[in-house]
Order: structure tokens, then C-alpha cells, then sequence
């Protein structure tokens, strides 16, 4: 059969988009809503409608009461509408019922609700999920199941989702036939260079039933990665292959931000912390806008950096303070797990781990590991993706220190091409405690037959913490099953160090 034109193709995606929107059906018009960047007391709405206008949103709590909002939508941001909406209650379940106006005058009526954070101070239990990597490698919206880990993150219904990074792939096709063989959605088939073209792929990656349904009923936090723009990214290598005169970094950016509203001050600033009552502390990471070039040297006496002086700063002091029970540090890239650098070693490593050789991001790691054993952080737990596939370690860091121990969480894809290796860095002496594929699969010769067992690769990261303060980690697959399952018992914060040791081993 002949494949069908590049312009029938972009056809079939523009119709894709407008079939709900023609339909007069009562549900989410292009890309549904969200809660992002959830506290105790306010939250993000955001919504892209098909027209100007505004969109009110009704919020009823538990006693009846209801609260009415407008929000303008913004034509210069895509038919946005965003706005932090302050006063709530802590810990409160409200329902939630947002109408957007159409060009035919009728309407649409969007349902969902949301879940305040609790105080500071609540001993509740929570349920976190993660994961990262959607579309990738032609691994797009399957015709009939869409992106159905979605679903499954939905069934388990955590307190809130972090979408890890590499969430869209601006770099990336979605064709007819998927990677696995599978009859998908066409989406774009070639690389967004432009605000319109990255806006597209936040559409079509939105406008996924599952995903629209997660959004609706559970506070999301985004967080971006490299494919939000290009391959490996940083301010400093930001063309696309080919074309070193154009720069993507601030279209990127500004896609991101109209889809992803969370951008802290005038700075377009993304690192932040957020609260889920007693026990559980978010300290979500910008591994990008910050960095260094990959490609140069990390040494000891000139460390690079990949967060930054000031998010670097930030962090430490942050995690300080912080008297939650768990630190959980949000990083798109992996700690010990080598990234980039595949095909052409001169682009350098996109992680933190140099690997087998010396562009990494090591030494700005250690700095701020040592800091945290100093200053008497305990209780940390670090989520990260990017690797696709699932690998969980414990870490201890410094053999002087062998009660400062840390585990790391990378997972994914949540649906993208799947490529496990062996590769570890041993930099900060990891203890592999699970890999999926798992290790007796054999990473060289690992394919993968149809879209269908896919499903059995795929994977997403859970955290659940229990009144008292147990933590459990879990990784699960695209079919619902609990592939690892392991629980960490608190223990007493340290002191603060009394001198600091030059030398750790």
C-alpha cells in the first residue's frame, strides 16, 4: 500500500484534533484541563479552549459551598487561560466544573476535581506517581488505546502526578505506523523549529482521553527535559542536527511555559519546592536552562555545572530547612546511569554520571551530596527518568559516612522507545536493587514485537508514605502490575557535621 503524503498526513492529524470539537459532545475540548503546582491553599488552572473569550471555573468543597472564577484566554499563548487560584482550603476535595465558550455560541462543560495539598503539619498518608518519556521514537498515540499507562496511573489514583521530562517530543514523528507496527494517530513528521509547530505537539500529546482524564481529577507538576526542545539540550546546544544557526531555546521555553504555566518569578525561573503535608517535600529541579555545555571538561578544580549557582544554593538551603519526613528530589537526568553522548562523543554527557569519561556533572554532585551529609539531611529519596527503562539504587555515597544512604528512582518510558543497558557509573557506589527489563534480559539483543507486549515494558515510579511516615517505592508497568516493591523505615536526622573532610572516598 502506498503511504499516504506528507500533507494527508497533516490532514488526518488537523481532523484527529477537531473531532471532539465538532462532535458537540460534552467533553474535553482539545486538551481538557489541569490543577498544576498544587499547595494548601492555591493551585494552577489551566486550560486551552478553541476560542477567545473567557473560562469560568466553579469550585464546590465537601459543605456545598461554591466559588466562581474567570479567566481570560490569552490568543497570543495559543488559546491559553491560566491563573494561580488562591484561597482554598487545605486537605479539601473540591468538584470542579469549568465552562469554555466555542465559536457556536453553546459551549463546552468540562468535570473533574481537585485536591488541595494538606498542612505542613498533617500526618496524612500520600500517594505520589512519576514518570517521564511520552512519544518518543515514533511511539506515538496508538489508534484505539491512545496512551493507555495513563489510565492505569488514574486507576491507582495517587494524591498528584509528576510528569518527570521529555513529556513532548519536539524533535520527534508520530507516523501512522507506530515503532511496534501499530496503526497510531499522525501527528507531526518533522522537527518543530517553530512556536506553532511546538504548540502542536503539546496539543496532540494533551488531547489523549487518558491523559485528559489524569489531568482532570489528580494535581499535576511538570517538569521539563530535553525533548521539550531538542536532543540533549542546554542554552548552549540548543539547534537542531544541521542547523547551528537556529537557536530553540526560548521558543522552547515559551511553549512549555504556555502549556506548563508554573515558571517562578520574572525569571521564567523553574526550580521550586512543594508540600504534601507532614511527611513527603518536593524539590523539583531545572536540569536545563542552567547548565554548562555538555561537551566540556568536568575537573575537580573547574566543575561544571548543571544546576547553577543559584538553583545550587537554592537547593541546599532548601532541603536544610525542610522538616518533612521524606525529601524527594525531582531530576529529569539520572544520577549514576551514563546519558548522551551515544553517537558522538563530542556532544558530551547530558547527566549527571560522566561514565568512561569526563563530561559529566560529577563534581557539582558531590558538592551538594556532601553538603547535605553536613548538614544533617537523612531521608532522601531522588525520582529521575530519561534512561528508558527502570532502574532503582541505593546509594552510599562516602565510605567515611556510612550512614548517609539515598536511593534513586529512575523510570520510564511511560510510553517511547525501550532500551535497557548494564551501564553504572560507580562514582558514588550505587547498589542496583531492580532493573526492568530485567537484568537476565539480554540488553544487546532486547526487541520488542508489537505494540501490545510493549505495554509489558512500559513503566511508571509510585511513592506512597503511611501516617507514621513509611515510605514504599513501586515500580509498575503499562499493564498494572507491581513489577518492584520496596519500603524504607525513618530514621533521626543528623546533627550537623562538626569539620568538614577533604577527602571521601
Amino acid at each position: 500500500m502506498a503511504r499516504p503524503s506528507r500533507v494527508a498526513i497533516r490532514v488526518l492529524c488537523l481532523v484527529v484534533v477537531l473531532i471532539p470539537l465538532l462532535a458537540g459532545r460534552s467533553v474535553a475540548p482539545v486538551n481538557g484541563f489541569a490543577f498544576m503546582d498544587v499547595t494548601s491553599r492555591s493551585a494552577v488552572f489551566w486550560t486551552r479552549a478553541d476560542t477567545e473569550g473567557k473560562v469560568t471555573v466553579e469550585l464546590t468543597d465537601p459543605a456545598g459551598k461554591t466559588r466562581s472564577v474567570n479567566i481570560p484566554i490569552d490568543r497570543r499563548r495559543g488559546l491559553v487561560a491560566s491563573q494561580r487560584i488562591r484561597g482554598l482550603a487545605p486537605g479539601t476535595l473540591y468538584s470542579v466544573v469549568a465552562y469554555l465558550p466555542t465559536d457556536g455560541g453553546t459551549g463546552w462543560t468540562l468535570r473533574g476535581e481537585l485536591r488541595t495539598a494538606p498542612d505542613a503539619d498533617a500526618p496524612v498518608s500520600a500517594r505520589m506517581a512519576f514518570g517521564g518519556d511520552v512519544g518518543g521514537q515514533n511511539v506515538c498515540r496508538d489508534a484505539e488505546r491512545g496512551y493507555p499507562i495513563f489510565g492505569v496511573i488514574s486507576k491507582r489514583k495517587p494524591d498528584l502526578f509528576v510528569g518527570l521530562g521529555d513529556m513532548i517530543y519536539a524533535d520527534g514523528a508520530c507516523r501512522a505506523e507506530g515503532l511496534y507496527g501499530n496503526t497510531q494517530l499522525p501527528g507531526e513528521t518533522e522537527p518543530a523549529t517553530t512556536l506553532l509547530e511546538m504548540r502542536a505537539r503539546w496539543i496532540y500529546n494533551r488531547n489523549d482521553p487518558g491523559w485528559i482524564d489524569l489531568m482532570a481529577r489528580t494535581p499535576y507538576v511538570p517538569v521539563w527535559d530535553d525533548h521539550e526542545i531538542v536532543d540533549d539540550f542546554g542554552p548552549s546546544h540548543d539547534s537542531p542536527p544541521g542547523k547551528p544557526d537556529t537557536h530553540l531555546f526560548r521558543v522552547g521555553r515559551r511553549a512549555f511555559l504556555e502549556s506548563n504555566p508554573v515558571a517562578v518569578g520574572r525569571n521564567t525561573r523553574l526550580h521550586r519546592r512543594l508540600r504534601w503535608g507532614r511527611h513527603l517535600e518536593l524539590f523539583v529541579l531545572d536540569t536545563r536552562q542552567q547548565r554548562d555545555s555538555n561537551s566540556v571538561d568536568d575537573r575537580f578544580t573547574t566543575p561544571k555545572t548543571m544546576l547553577g549557582r543559584d538553583q545550587l544554593d537554592w537547593l541546599l538551603a532548601s532541603l536544610t530547612i525542610s522538616d518533612a519526613t521524606w525529601n524527594v528530589v525531582v531530576s529529569s537526568v539520572p544520577i549514576s546511569i551514563p546519558t548522551g553522548a551515544v553517537a558522538d562523543p563530542s556532544r558530551g554527557r547530558d547527566g549527571w554520571a560522566s561514565g568512561d569519561g569526563t563530561t559529566g556533572f560529577e563534581n557539582e554532585l558531590r558538592k551538594l551530596l556532601i553538603n547535605l551529609y553536613e548538614a544533617g539531611i537523612r531521608n532522601l529519596v531522588w525520582i529521575t527518568t530519561d534512561i528508558h527503562f527502570a532502574s532503582v539504587q541505593r546509594y552510599q555515597p562516602f565510605a567515611r559516612y556510612p550512614d548517609f544512604i539515598f536511593h534513586e528512582m529512575a523510570t520510564g518510558p511511560l510510553q517511547a522507545g525501550v532500551f535497557p543497558n548494564e551501564l553504572l557509573d560507580d562514582s558514588f557506589h550505587p547498589e542496583r536493587l531492580f532493573r526492568w527489563p530485567p537484568l537476565t534480559v539480554d540488553s544487546e539483543k532486547f526487541e520488542i514485537a508489537s505494540f501490545e507486549e510493549a505495554l509489558h515494558w512500559f513503566n511508571f515510579g509510585e511513592l506512597e508514605v503511611d501516617t507514621e511516615g513509611t515510605l514504599t517505592m513501586r515500580v509498575i508497568n503499562g499493564e498494572g502490575v507491581t513489577l518492584y516493591e520496596h519500603t524504607l523505615t525513618p530514621v533521626p536526622r543528623g546533627g550537623p557535621a562538626k569539620r568538614r573532610e577533604r577527602s571521601f572516598e
